[in-house]
């Protein structure tokens, strides 16, 4: 049985797939979140364009793939860097998803 698709919109911009985004400003556009600081979607493709330009919202049961920041290991709690990547999780910052495959290092899509 595959997983569901997470729920998306399209967005008019061009962003760095696989990385965490959360809402920000007056009009919401899609921005980086800070180091530790919690997200609202992850970014991908919508179509075969070659372009990020939807954000998907997780919910339970539906996994999303993203970019690593560091090494983790499998079931790792995972927080966001300063570039929208996922890293394992320390005391303070939020944690925003649960690894369901290790990283051994920054870059990799798991």
């Amino acid at each position: 049985m595959r997983a569901p698709v997470p729920p998306y919109v399209v967005i008019p911009h061009n962003l760095t797939p696989h990385r965490f985004i959360r809402w920000s400003g007056a009009d919401p556009v899609p921005a980086t979140p800070s180091a530790g600081q919690d997200v609202d979607a992850v970014a991908g493709y919508a179509n075969d364009s070659g372009v990020a330009n939807a954000a998907f919202f997780p919910i339970p049961g539906a996994p999303i793939v993203v970019e690593s920041g560091g090494a983790f290991s499998n079931g790792a709690n995972l927080a966001t860097d300063a570039q929208g990547r996922a890293v394992a999780a320390g005391a303070g910052p939020v944690v925003v998803a649960r690894a369901l495959q290790a990283a051994t290092g920054a870059g990799q899509i798991v």
